[in-house]
């Protein structure tokens, strides 16, 4: 997988193109939308499990995702990297 760094205006522009009107689902509304949102500098790596058990897997399948944050009330949002064909097809 790419450095972080290397794919930072990529995540911007599919986001951009997919969401082109996007805003925070907290603290908006349809008088006062805010969409000052703040790219997290790094991956986030979300684990699959199979079962239940409250063991940690390490290893084993997840999604890698990127989040966002919003400045005006702090939600933080998180969205598939693959979704949005961010992934190198191996």
């Amino acid at each position: 997988m790419k450095k972080f760094e290397d794919l930072k205006s990529e995540i911007v522009e599919k986001l951009k193109e997919r969401a082109p009107n996007f805003q925070c689902p907290v603290c908006s509304t349809s008088s006062t939308p805010h969409r000052k949102l703040i790219l997290i500098d790094g991956y986030f790596n979300r684990p699959l499990q199979k079962e239940l058990t409250g063991a940690l897997v390490i290893g084993g399948p997840a999604v890698p995702t990127f989040g966002i944050v919003c400045e005006n009330c702090g939600h933080v949002m998180e969205f598939s990297l693959g979704a949005l064909g961010l992934l190198q097809k191996e």
